[in-house]
């Protein structure tokens, strides 16, 4: 059985690419909300990593695939959704 540690500070430092790319892992796979949702409800923590790449950081997208799962249990009106602070 293999061990789960948390993250280290480098890691959580660490970009991912925000779409889904062939043996990468990212935002998409770790959020599991599409690319254009995490544009609409995050702009904050997007960073643009070349013209057409887009990326957030790991401790973002940790942040927000924690939130995903208290959100969808209380389901407040998309106005009243508090946004993340880092």
């Amino acid at each position: 059985m293999r061990d789960i540690r948390p993250p280290s500070w480098l890691e959580l430092e660490s970009v991912l690419p925000l779409e889904a790319e062939p043996g990468v892992i990212s935002v998409e796979t770790v959020t599991t909300l599409s690319a254009d949702t995490q544009r609409r409800e995050y702009p904050e923590f997007i960073i643009q990593l070349s013209p057409r790449r887009q990326g957030m950081k790991l401790k973002h997208a940790l942040r927000i695939a924690g939130n995903a799962d208290i959100e969808a249990n209380s389901a407040p009106a998309k106005h009243e959704r508090a946004k993340l602070t880092v």
